[in-house]
């Protein structure tokens, strides 16, 4: 991928995007994937040297996909990687820093119950798109 660089956008859960906030203040961001029982970890780093910068609050929840930057064309491919909710946020400096981590959202709600469903005389498109999956 000659020419190209990283890139990152981060939402909020009302679909707010966070990508023109964030990008230019980026110093660092940790994604941790983890199998298993263990959530994965999200860790944002972002300079605030303006002092213009709103930190996220404890409890927020973020949505993360990544890509790629290429030329005109903002992103290539761009991978969405899960919802997060913000547990930490630490500020630091001189230089003014907040940094920000995140673990998985709710893995210890519903989402982690297993389910069980059958279907009969149907399509896989018609599973695959059914509401209660």
């Amino acid at each position: 991928m000659d020419g190209n660089k990283a890139a990152i956008r981060l939402t909020l859960d009302d679909g707010t995007d966070l990508s023109d906030k964030v990008n230019p203040r980026l110093v660092s961001l940790s994604l941790t994937e983890k199998r298993g029982e263990e959530a994965d970890s999200l860790e944002i780093t972002l300079h605030n040297h303006d002092g213009q910068l709103a930190p996220p609050r404890k409890g927020t929840m973020l949505q993360l996909a990544m890509g790629w930057e290429k030329g005109t064309d903002v992103t290539v491919g761009m991978v969405a990687k899960g919802r997060f909710k913000v547990d930490e946020v630490e500020r630091s400096g001189p230089p003014d820093i907040v940094s920000s981590r995140a673990r998985a959202a709710d893995l210890a709600g519903s989402y982690r119950e297993r389910r069980r469903k059958i279907w009969k005389d149907t399509t896989l498109g018609a599973i695959l798109t059914a509401e209660s999956v």
